[in-house]
């Protein structure tokens, strides 16, 4: 799945995956909604240091489930090399793109 930010870029995430299947590695998670039309809209986006663990423990599971419609899909794009201040930057770029007001966790 791709998912666009404000630079310009656009972001390939792994997905659907379960959250036991999400390698704990750094990086950026998104969390979908899966109509049953078949269309997907973005919850939530955010970055971790550890994947697996954050998706597993996270504080916004209430919200995800009060905003789907349909049911839930996690993506990952993993990030094992960079540093926490450019997973940051590509974080605010997709919330930027879709409209952080749109986005459960708003920053």
């Amino acid at each position: 799945m791709k998912i666009s930010s404000t630079n310009g870029s656009s972001y390939v995430f792994e997905g659907p995956l379960t959250p036991e299947s999400i390698k704990n590695l750094s990086g950026i998670y998104a969390v979908v909604d899966r109509r049953f039309n078949g269309e997907r809209y973005l919850l939530d986006v955010g970055e971790s240091g550890g994947l697996q663990d954050r998706i597993q423990n996270h504080d916004r599971k209430d919200q995800w489930l009060k905003s789907k419609q349909g049911y839930i899909e996690f993506y990952v794009h993993y990030m094992p090399y960079t540093s926490l201040e450019n997973r940051l930057q590509v974080e605010h770029g997709i919330r930027a793109y879709y409209g952080n007001e749109n986005l459960c966790g708003k920053r």
